[in-house]
């Protein structure tokens, strides 16, 4: 649906995963695998490669371990695969136990697959774990709408518009739940300062 843009937050797990390769259980000739793997800009194909050689080095437990689940995650999620997304993201929270990063990016995974209900079951616990998100209220709120429930997300949107309110999707997306309900001039509102906020908005 156009619109549906979700936000998979890094959320301060890019901080741990540079601590990782000042650790000695790497060998120097695997340094390289580490900014491989936990880099938004490798292509997902060597991404997901670095982070299976990490993995079978055996060196990482908890913590460590979770993040480069989490970041093999990311590579999945590049390529579409998102049952692979669930399935690290899972394992990391295993491992870890929660962290609002996995489970934005878990939910944003289950959203893809269409399972807005698991979808908004982890956006809750991501809101439950705090700080308040708005990445978290506006993907919560996709799924809301994507359920056909306009009100509740248009709720979600307001509190993502009051925790980031330069984020053109949130106006978009709220204004397309406002439409829903038959408030057209409340859509229009909308629609247009996500315009002013991006003129290059893909579906204003």
């Amino acid at each position: 649906m156009p619109g549906d843009f979700m936000r998979r937050s890094i959320l301060g797990l890019a901080l741990i995963a540079t601590a990782l390769w000042s650790s000695p259980a790497l060998a120097q000739t695997n340094a390289q695998l580490g900014p491989l793997c936990t880099s938004e800009g490798t292509p997902p194909d060597k991404q997901i490669d670095a982070c299976n050689k990490i993995i079978a080095l055996k060196v990482f437990s908890g913590e460590k371990l979770a993040t480069i689940y989490f970041w093999r995650a990311v590579g999945w999620n590049k390529k579409g695969d998102y049952a692979k997304v669930i399935a690290d993201t899972t394992e990391a929270l295993r491992l870890q136990g929660g962290q609002i990063a996995l489970y934005n990016m878990r939910g944003s995974a289950y959203y893809d697959k269409g399972e807005y209900d698991i979808a908004i079951a982890d956006f809750n616990d991501a809101l439950r774990i705090g700080p308040p998100s708005g990445t978290i209220f506006h993907n919560r709120g996709n799924a809301f709408r994507s359920k056909g429930e306009y009100a509740r997300a248009i709720a979600d949107y307001d509190q993502a518009i009051r925790l980031d309110p330069k984020q053109a999707y949130s106006y978009q997306n709220r204004g397309s739940a406002r439409q829903a309900l038959g408030d057209l001039d409340g859509a229009l509102a909308d629609i247009n300062e996500a315009i002013r906020l991006d003129p290059a908005l893909p579906h204003p």
